[in-house]
């Protein structure tokens, strides 16, 4: 990815974010934990863009792979943006009995936007650069998705007392997971099916 792009991109996040905590703080209302929090996700968004500017260019991908990844990017944005959209006009009109924080419905929106991508991405072989690795990652997404839903299913059956936005986040990552497995699991038996004709077309031809 370019590196001015980075740039630009980290000085938005970092304005808006200290724009917001410089707000919060002239109320006096937990100055030192937002502090705290907003230099947190500065860094965390520095230390990502310093990767992806260190990493460079992937020579796995070819421009096809590119395009489909920047199409999946675009519309998992659009998902985010619809779900970040929605809540909030769901919040508004439903006399305060919206049953989620705000913090909860960020992960939410941020988590499903992850997945959203990785999905559409794998859809088009533009997710893992080698989709001979796609089998192994598959089943471990699969069977991590299992056991975390697992143990938010004991959690919530047992504690009936259990905060709903943690429940509602853990839920998310754990079909997410699941999701995702099962999608890339689809695709390689598609894959295979696909390359199988594919030789049974050339022999036939041969």
């Amino acid at each position: 990815m370019n590196k001015k792009t980075i740039l630009i991109a980290l000085a938005i996040l970092t304005i808006t974010i200290g724009a917001l905590a410089a707000l919060i703080m002239k109320n006096g209302s937990g100055s030192v934990y937002v502090l705290i929090v907003s230099v947190g996700i500065i860094v965390t968004a520095a230390v990502t863009g310093r990767f992806m500017i260190s990493k460079g260019p992937d020579k796995k991908y070819d421009e096809r792979m590119l395009k489909a990844r920047g199409d999946a990017a675009l519309m998992a944005f659009l998902v985010t943006l619809f779900l970040v959209m929605g809540i909030g006009f769901l919040s508004t009109v439903s006399d305060d009995t919206f049953p989620l924080s705000l913090s909860a419905s960020s992960l939410i929106c941020s988590l499903i936007g992850c997945f959203t991508f990785v999905i559409l991405a794998d859809m088009q072989d533009a997710y893992l650069s080698m989709t001979e690795k796609r089998p192994g990652v598959s089943v471990f997404f699969f069977i991590t998705g299992i056991i975390l839903i697992i143990i938010w299913a004991t959690k919530f059956f047992r504690d009936r007392n259990t905060d709903p936005n943690e429940m509602a986040v853990q839920l998310t990552a754990s079909i997410g997971w699941v999701v995702v497995g099962c999608e890339m699991l689809i695709k390689t038996a598609v894959d295979k099916k696909a390359a199988k004709t594919e030789e049974a077309d050339e022999e036939s031809k041969a």
